[in-house]
């Protein structure tokens, strides 16, 4: 989240320090998140990723979730995300109601069915290239740009699949 929030070009270091990351050598088994539950249940003072970084109403917001979730399926390591964080709202999960009345299947056009759409997209890419995921992957930073904002990976596999990532988080486009 301190990646994301900061207005301008964001901050590359921690960006890179994410995306580097592994467990005991092995990036398979790193796991990298949007929000967990601690962060997002209410009853231990949470809020919703959305509402931290100023509520989902704002297009920059929902901008910065959605490059989370990209940057995370397209990194080494296990992306994960809370439940109900994929309905792009402000609510945080509580105990007792969870998140009350709001619904799982947004309508059609909804922020938070937009959403939904964009994460089935990247986990089919992400499924279908073995470039992607699992232990037979490597990654190598190629450009960064800390003046734009701008972060280039290369990833592949044993198999020949090779993807160039392209990550800007900066305001700009």
């Amino acid at each position: 989240e301190g990646i994301l929030s900061q207005l301008g070009q964001g901050n590359l270091t921690l960006l890179r320090r994410v995306i580097e990351t592994n467990h005991q050598g092995n990036p398979s088994t790193a796991i990298k998140y949007i929000s967990s539950h601690d962060e997002t249940w209410v009853n231990h003072g949470g809020m919703s990723p959305t509402k931290r970084l100023g509520g989902a109403g704002n297009e920059f917001v929902r901008m910065k979730i959605r490059l989370a979730w990209a940057v995370m399926a397209c990194t080494l390591g296990t992306p994960m995300m809370f439940m109900g964080i994929e309905l792009m709202n402000d609510r945080g999960w509580d105990n007792d109601t969870g998140y009350g009345d709001l619904a799982w299947e947004p309508a059609a056009g909804d922020h938070g069915a937009n959403f939904q759409l964009m994460i089935e997209h990247i986990n089919e890419l992400r499924n279908k290239h073995k470039a992607l995921h699992g232990a037979n992957i490597d990654q190598m930073l190629v450009h960064q740009d800390h003046d734009n904002g701008i972060l280039a990976y290369k990833r592949w596999d044993s198999r020949g699949g090779v993807f160039l990532i392209i990550i800007n988080i900066s305001d700009n486009q």
